[in-house]
Formats: C-alpha cells, structure tokens, sequence
C-alpha cells in the first residue's frame, strides 16, 4: 500500500483529475499485484472500497442541483466527460480483474470469482437517465419554439428571448395553452430538485417531480393535438393538409403527437405515391411524344437540349415530391417503413432520369 496514489483521487477538483486518478490507481493496483503477495481475498474489496470514494468525488463534484441549472451546452460536455470516467472505470477494472486471475494461476491459488460490483453504479445509472430526460427536454422545448413561436430556449429551459410575441404566437396557433410557457413551468418544477440523491427518499422526490413535469407536457400534447387534427379535418384538400404537416412536422419527434395523426399521414402518403406513379407514367411516354417536345419544337429548341430540360423538370418534380413525404412522415422519415420504400423507388427513378446518357450521345 506504499505509495498508493489514492490522494490523488479524494483530492481531484475536476472530473479529468478523477479521470486521471482512476488510471493511476488501478495502474499502481495491477503493478504491485503482480510484485507483491497481497491478498486477492483483500485485493477484491479493496476496488469496491475506491469505487466508494469515486462516487463520493462525483457526487462532490457534480451538484444535482447545479445539474439541473446548467445550459444544456455545458451540461453535454459535463456528461461527456463524466461518460469518459464510466468507460475508463470499466476498462481499468477489465484489466485489473485480468491480472488477478493470472496472479491466482501463478500462485497456485484456489480460483475464485473475480466480481466487483462498483459503488458508484446508481449514480452512473442516475446521471445516464438524466441525460436521455435532459436531451428530450431540449428537443421538445426547442421543437415547440421553432414551431410555435420566434423566441429560443437557453439550455435550462428558460425563455430568453421575445417570450410575449412567441406566447401570442403559442395561443393562436394551439387554443387555450401557451405552450412555451408551459414546457418552461414544467421544468422548472425539477430546477431544485437533487437529482444525484439515489436514496430511496431522493429517488421519490425525483420521481414525484418528473410526473408533475410529464402532467404539464402531456396538457401541452393534448392541445396540439387537438388543434393539429381540427386543422387536418377541416382541410379543403390535400394542399392545405400538406401545409399543416409542413408547418407542425418537427413537432412529429413526439410519440404522442406522431401517433394521434398516422391516419391522416397515411392518407397523405398515398397521395404521394399516386403523384409519383403520375411522374412515372409521363416519364415511360418519352420525351419525343411530350408536350414539351412539341413546345420546344416550336420554339426551335434543339432535341438533345429539351430532352435535358423535360429530364430535369421531372427530377425537380420527384423531389418536390420526397420533400412532401419528409413533411408527412417528420426528419426521421428515413426510419419509416414507407418512407425507405419511397426512397428506393425515388432513387430507382432518378437512375433513368440521369442526362449524362444523353450528353454523351451528343459528343
């Protein structure tokens, strides 16, 4: 135990330090182990205990509170290094659970199962939730700002910027709910909460804050809801649904939202499709037996060169299409069933739109 650099970790005062710290420990651990006769018995414990003191600094370091406060830039790059921390744990402990078994093997050692089960994994398991709620709060509060409204979010969830003119834009575009304003109250219940307190006490106070905080998202969901299917149900025709889903189609990112309107989006999506199935056939027609061709002819287009431009016009169409089924199906419209298939066959398609067949013949 001479020389055991385990001030290095209870005295760090940035996570790196700790970073740091967890490699020098282990590094010395693995190298006496291999030099000295010390206990694997003891050895074993021994990790679980500096597994203790690395989440007593890691509690000592990142405040749950502060946690909660921090903009959401600063609380990614916070979590990234904390990540780095976890992964360098774990990969420490491979190696040092390695270097037991071979010094077991040496010594002639009954075997024993080298299992540390570290002290610090509620807390890790606390701060990787943490991320993955924070990271759904910025989409939503972000999605719901850039839809409904001109102001911007600072990483906390606190409105910064134009909050009357975006509430004004908030009520009129979803009823009687100021979204913006909810979503910021709805965090704000959590900004005070410890949310690296995993005892039982701490974990029911967390608990008891999220749901507060999903009651008051979920009014939010309802009333976009409501509004976005009024909207879709009193739709003259499909332009005026395309416009809708245009304008509302970040805001599908939420499972709710997404799954209150799959009927209209498959609707719409079949619309698309016999759109395209139009394009097609105009396209099997061929260029010399197009009206464009009798266009260009009368106004002594060159054959090759109108045959580009009608090429051209069909590809722009095709793609004024996909740009509809991004609208309906939202960005992740590549995850979808029928948007991958679509996809295929806009990219099969655009295969025999390519000109440089043409332009070649020309040479």
């Amino acid at each position: 135990m001479r020389e055991f650099p385990l001030d290095e970790l209870l005295s760090a005062t940035t996570l790196s330090k700790v970073q740091e710290a967890v490699v020098q420990v282990f590094s010395h651990l693995n190298k006496k182990l291999k030099i000295c006769p010390y206990p694997i018995k003891r050895a074993l414990p021994l990790v679980g205990a500096i597994s203790a003191d690395l989440d007593a600094q890691l509690h000592a370091l990142l405040s749950g509170r502060r946690l909660m406060h921090l903009e959401y830039k600063d609380f990614e790059s916070l979590m990234d290094v904390a990540e780095g921390i976890f992964k360098t744990w774990n990969e420490n402990l491979k190696e040092f659970q390695n270097v037991t078994r071979e010094v077991m093997k040496k010594r002639g050692e009954r075997f024993i199962p080298v299992k540390v089960t570290p002290r610090h994994q509620k807390t890790q398991e606390r701060l990787v939730y943490i991320k993955g709620f924070r990271h759904s709060h910025e989409q939503l509060a972000r999605t719901i700002s850039n839809v409904l409204g001109p102001n911007m979010f600072d990483g906390a969830g606190v409105i910064t910027i134009g909050r009357e003119g975006a509430a004004a834009a908030a009520v009129e575009d979803i009823g009687d709910v100021d979204a913006v304003e909810e979503v910021a109250q709805a965090y704000a219940i959590l900004r005070d909460v410890d949310v690296l307190d995993v005892s039982p006490e701490g974990t029911e106070i967390w608990i008891a804050a999220e749901n507060a905080y999903n009651e008051r998202t979920s009014r939010v969901e309802n009333s976009i809801i409501a509004r976005l299917r009024d909207r879709l149900a009193t739709a003259k025709n499909a332009n005026e649904m395309f416009r809708v889903f245009s304008k509302f189609n970040a805001l599908f990112i939420r499972p709710k939202i997404r799954g209150a309107i799959q009927e209209y989006q498959a609707q719409l999506i079949e619309n698309v499709k016999l759109d395209i199935a139009a394009l097609h056939e105009r396209f099997k027609q061929q260029y010399g037996h197009s009206e464009a061709h009798a266009m260009a002819q009368l106004h002594d287009l060159p054959p090759i060169s109108g045959a580009i431009i009608w090429a051209r016009q069909i590809e722009r169409q095709l793609n004024a299409y996909m740009k509809r089924v991004e609208d309906i199906l939202g960005n992740q419209w590549g995850m979808y069933h029928e948007g991958q298939k679509l996809q295929g066959e806009s990219n099969s398609f655009k295969k025999k739109l390519d000109t440089k067949p043409v332009r070649v013949e020309r040479t």
